[in-house]
């Protein structure tokens, strides 16, 4: 069931975006001018009538652009002094960022005639695979251009260089090598930039792109994940960017050590994400005394059972340090002693999973005691689980899994977890013995526990947990089900009972089930097979004693994955089996 620990991979890494990605501040309008209280301006109107014919599907957002004063129309905004239009907001709703669903055509020429632009929002719209227009760059006044996620295709136009005024740029995609820059000299011009979005670009070719960004004195926020770059530079003569506040280069090829001497002399920097970038060797000491970071993501590097720098446990402002699965080893004991040790210590994250961090963990935490996440799967901790683990309040996201881990959980540790929304304990030797009545203060989301010695009865303190999206207890010497399983966790999406000794019937109810993956397989069921959960991909009950003929219709359009062999199944093949063009894995009855 390797695609299940793939899932719950995904969802520890949602629940962290969900809490790491609060939203930012709301990007400061360019604009400081109300809205025209006077007629528009007539050709600009005309303009605007253009760009609306230009959309072969126009939103319901266009829908009050009509009659004479364009200057109230929906996401038009003109001076108040001169009646212009200076911006244009027809940024697509969240959900149109990816579906490119709200707008299809092209951007027509006529937006040139609107001179006076100084914000021009064309985000999350569906420009039908076109290339950027080369006259996007004919606008002098204009301060924010986003064209993020609407579908373009092809050169990103040089001619943005032309925009010296321009202070926010984001061109960012949902998928790489849709658009591609040959070279990013064009970025040296634009001397006002502050915010510069090139993520999912193809810039393999832009081997200078180090020193052409040096040369943006303004920039705060520079975002280049997953772009292709594989060339850097091992030292910066002179860094120009004093006022940055966040690198993302992250999904990066560099394969080189991290440069000890780059841009690691500013002293604004607040995030730091170089995940993936297949760097390897030390983390340079120089990071360390970068007092001003609040979040640091090393995860998916080599490197190379090296420690963290001792420096660290001077970044008192630091909230996040994420490095999961980039080879460090040592003593778990060791490396907590070199995390901030501050008074007043800030840390919320703490991610070291998948790594070869050995023995127990501390008996003390020192100041970190506000963690909101503490994730530590996969590594090779030993001993039990200490006190204060269990004093953290805050915490949102505690994930154990896949250590040598013993001692018992009882309800007395669990009790002070209010806020809990991930437990994860799973292969390891822990033991969970709670009364059989008592009900958790926390309203979980995901829960791992493969492997424990749960059975044989269903533990019955997961009854009251009816938010859950993810249950795993495989293997875990359970052999009854009862009843309220099958409606406490009916929104669960993927449900994992497998390789335990369960008896019984499928509910006639599961077709009313949300899951898309349930995993039933190695136990002994028995009776007929049901309809299945309508919205289900993965459909596993191998391995069971299940008979009779499979139902006429399955019910389950989306179903990818099948497996049903090692039953005593019955029967010809439903016809219906023919109609699900989703299919890929059919594992027969035989």
């Amino acid at each position: 069931m390797s695609e299940l620990r793939i899932l719950v991979q995904g969802t520890l890494i949602a629940l962290l975006c969900l809490l790491l990605s609060l939203p930012p501040p709301a990007t400061a309008s360019p604009l400081h001018e109300p809205a025209s209280n006077g007629s528009c301006v007539t050709y600009e109107r005309d303009a605007l009538l253009s760009i609306k014919d230009s959309l072969w599907e126009p939103s319901v957002n266009l829908s009050s652009w009509q009659g004479e004063e364009c200057c109230t129309w929906k996401g038009v905004r003109c001076s108040y002094k001169t009646g212009h239009v200076v911006k244009l907001n027809l940024r697509g709703s969240a959900q149109d960022c990816l579906r490119y669903s709200t707008y299809r055509g092209a951007i027509s020429h006529s937006l040139v005639t609107l001179q006076q632009l100084r914000y021009l929002d064309l985000s999350c719209n569906s420009f039908n695979w076109s290339e950027i227009p080369e006259f996007i760059g004919s606008f002098p006044s204009l301060r924010y251009l986003n064209l993020s996620y609407s579908s373009f295709y092809g050169r990103v136009p040089p001619q943005i260089g032309n925009l010296s005024k321009l202070a926010y740029l984001d061109l960012k995609l949902p998928s790489y090598n849709i658009l591609y820059s040959s070279d990013l000299r064009w970025l040296s011009h634009l001397s006002s930039l502050k915010h510069l979005d090139l993520s999912y670009i193809n810039l393999t070719t832009a081997l200078d792109w180090v020193h052409e960004i040096n040369r943006i004195p303004n920039l705060s926020k520079l975002y280049l994940k997953y772009t292709g770059l594989r060339s850097t530079v091992s030292a910066l003569g002179q860094s120009n960017l004093t006022a940055l506040e966040v690198l993302d280069i992250s999904q990066n090829y560099f394969n080189t050590t991290i440069a000890p001497h780059w841009f690691w002399n500013s002293t604004s920097l607040t995030s730091l994400n170089l995940f993936r970038c297949h760097f390897y060797g030390r983390i340079p000491e120089y990071i360390g005394n970068m007092a001003s970071l609040e979040e640091v993501y090393f995860g998916g590097n080599n490197l190379m059972s090296n420690m963290i720098p001792s420096n660290f446990k001077n970044l008192c402002n630091l909230k996040i340090l994420e490095l999961s699965g980039s080879n460090t080893s040592g003593d778990i004991s060791e490396l907590m002693e070199r995390l901030p040790n501050c008074t007043l210590n800030k840390m919320q994250v703490l991610d070291l999973g998948d790594n070869m961090l050995g023995g127990a963990m501390p008996s003390s935490p020192g100041p970190i005691t506000n963690l909101t996440c503490l994730a530590l799967p996969q590594n090779k901790l030993t001993g039990p689980i200490p006190k204060w683990i269990w004093s953290l309040t805050e915490l949102l996201i505690l994930d154990l899994e896949r250590n040598e881990l013993h001692g018992v959980v009882t309800e007395d540790h669990l009790r002070s977890l209010t806020n809990l929304k991930l437990l994860s304990l799973g292969h390891t030797h822990l033991q969970i013995k709670v009364s059989p009545n008592w009900v958790p203060p926390f309203k979980l989301q995901v829960v791992t526990l493969e492997g424990l010695q749960l059975g044989p009865a269903f533990p019955s303190w997961l009854r009251s947990q009816t938010s859950l999206g993810i249950l795993l207890i495989a293997n875990t010497t359970i052999t009854t089900i009862p009843d309220w399983f099958w409606v406490a966790f009916s929104r669960a999406e993927v449900v994992d009972l497998s390789k335990n000794q369960i008896t019984g019937a499928l509910p006639t109810t599961l077709e009313f089930m949300a899951a898309e993956t349930m995993a039933l397989s190695n136990n002994r069921f028995t009776g007929t097979v049901p309809k299945f959960p309508r919205n289900i991909k993965g459909m596993y009950l191998s391995v069971n004693s299940l008979s009779g003929s499979l139902p006429s219709d399955f019910g389950a359009p989306l179903l990818q994955y099948l497996s049903i062999y090692n039953n005593s199944i019955s029967g010809p093949v439903p016809s219906s089996l023919c109609s699900l063009t989703q299919l890929a894995l059919l594992e027969g009855t035989s």
